[in-house]
């Protein structure tokens, strides 16, 4: 069993993050950590922020925290925490990784074909799964919506 999981889920795809949820629960043992975390798009482009309240950015990372520990809460036991980054996607998860010393990842991939046929990864979770320096386990399939 894993002792450190990270889980990055997109809060607004409800069905994959619980799905996302239960994969880590499964490859968790009594003494696990998992760390829950959602990615925010970034505001920090000055171009960008000049489009919203000075506020909105700060609004936005504690409304996803709040889903994010409901998400928790609801679908896992144990030790879980949670946590809201801004930043690219796959970067940010690799970085997360990284620093807390994750001994796995779990990472939803879409079904996708490519032009011969052959289902492929999304481009997230085929970053993440060839950048790791941990174990990363892909749950494939997840609906689009």
């Amino acid at each position: 069993m894993y002792k450190k999981i990270l889980v990055p889920v997109d809060l607004g795809r409800e069905k994959n993050a619980i799905k996302l949820c239960n994969a880590a629960a499964d490859m968790a043992g009594e003494d696990s950590e998992i760390r829950l975390i959602s990615i925010a798009p970034g505001y920090g482009m000055p171009v960008v922020a000049s489009f919203f309240p000075a506020d909105a950015q700060e609004k936005v990372l504690a409304e996803l925290l709040s889903l994010l520990t409901k998400l928790a809460e609801a679908n896992l036991s144990g030790e879980v925490s949670v946590r809201v980054r801004e930043g690219k996607r796959s970067k940010t998860i690799l970085a997360e990784a990284d620093n807390w010393s994750a001994d796995l990842i779990v990472v939803g991939s879409r079904k996708k074909l490519s032009r011969d046929g052959q289902r492929v990864l999304g481009s997230c979770s085929s970053s993440v799964a060839d950048r790791a320096k941990c174990n990363v386990m892909i749950v494939r399939g997840l609906p689009l919506k």
